[in-house]
């Protein structure tokens, strides 16, 4: 039987009188309404009161939150305002109260806690590019990743600049092109950056566009190991002219990649530029071994003739080698680099169809040949 009096002293804004007519009867609808009132009009303490009769917990929270911020040295009515509003559902109203109050970080915070992007975005744009639009970016990231809409989230951490928590999901998810575009777009400073993504293009196997990110860091040696996993051999010993310290690095893969592929003399001698002697050797003999079998006299005695230079060097280079049985041992490997070449012309013209060497000549290389192997 109150209502009208109630109401009435409520649109007076008179909180305490309608506080004391409610106490004198009114329904839970009406004590609501002047809790909720006096509570937009900051009238905290009756808005408690009528809260305390509803036994509304969260709303007696909120009231000593309200109670709380309006003490403090920055308290903003507005902004208090929208807090209340907020509360009530009331979200764009409440968005709007805290932008009079000029106070949009915290209309773009409710609106990311209600996950209404667009509506966030719209007074964020208001903002301009300021903490709380690179806040509310990161948000919805994070938001997207929680629920598994990883693409979304890698892209909206690339828009927030949080570049290695979007290169964390693509290398995650395997989206090798994805992180390509990112790193291209990356700068030289980046390199923390640029190494993630160098980390995830090493395990996933794409040399590309590691090589790529590493010509921005400028790590020369990183670079030469993607560059052989290319097969990019011109690229690799390029990098090597430059840089004479990678001379192992680049000719040894170089060298094993060549005599997979049957070219042993460019094998033999890439060894020797990388430094490993021992295989070089092995490769001479091996090369002047198969071509005495295939009947290719002159050939081995070409592979007998380096063979013998490059293990007489490889010998002197050796502090405790006797240089007389060095000499000795040359002038032995090298004789018999110049019987297997003489002796190719008697083979050729004794078992091949045709030739160009005349009997006299033939004569006078065997008469070599014997007066050498007999004396």
């Amino acid at each position: 039987p109150q209502s009208a009096t109630l109401y009435s002293l409520l649109e007076k804004r008179d909180y305490a009188g309608a506080y004391k007519i409610a106490c004198l009867g009114a329904s839970a609808a009406d004590w609501r309404l002047l809790a909720s009132d006096a509570a937009l009009a900051l009238v905290l303490d009756v808005s408690r009161k009528a809260y305390t009769r509803l036994r509304d917990a969260s709303a007696l929270e909120l009231i000593e939150r309200l109670e709380r911020e309006r003490s403090g040295a920055s308290s903003d009515n507005g902004a208090l305002v929208g807090s209340v509003l907020a509360w009530q559902q009331k979200y764009e109203e409440a968005a709007k109260a805290f932008a009079k109050a000029g106070r949009l970080e915290l209309a773009i915070e409710m609106f990311s806690d209600l996950r209404m992007w667009d509506e966030a975005k719209q007074y964020s744009h208001t903002a301009g590019a300021g903490p709380a639009a690179h806040e509310l970016v990161r948000r919805q990231a994070e938001w997207a990743e929680e629920n598994n809409d990883l693409s979304v989230a890698a892209e909206t951490y690339i828009a927030s600049g949080e570049h290695l928590k979007a290169i964390k999901i693509l290398g995650e998810q395997k989206w090798v092109d994805k992180l390509a575009e990112l790193t291209r777009k990356l700068g030289k400073a980046d390199h923390a950056e640029l190494r993630a993504a160098v980390a995830w293009f090493d395990k996933l196997g794409a040399h590309a566009p590691a090589k790529e990110a590493l010509q921005k860091l400028g790590d020369t040696k990183g670079l030469l190991t993607h560059v052989i996993a290319l097969h990019e051999w011109d690229e690799a010993l390029r990098l090597c002219e430059e840089n004479p310290s990678l001379a192992e690095e680049a000719y040894l893969p170089y060298a094993k990649w060549l005599a997979e592929h049957d070219e042993f003399e460019q094998a033999q001698d890439a060894y020797k530029k990388a430094g490993h002697a021992s295989e070089s050797l092995y490769m001479l003999r091996t090369l002047a071994a198969n071509a005495e079998v295939e009947r290719r006299f002159a050939a081995a005695a070409r592979y007998l003739a380096v063979l013998a230079r490059e293990s007489a060097l490889a010998r002197l280079a050796d502090a405790g080698s006797d240089a007389r049985e060095v000499a000795a041992e040359y002038t032995a490997a090298r004789l018999r680099a110049d019987l297997y070449y003489a002796y190719d012309a008697v083979y050729r013209y004794t078992d091949e169809p045709f030739t160009d060497q005349s009997p006299e000549a033939i004569l006078q290389v065997s008469r070599y040949l014997l007066s050498t192997l007999f004396t």
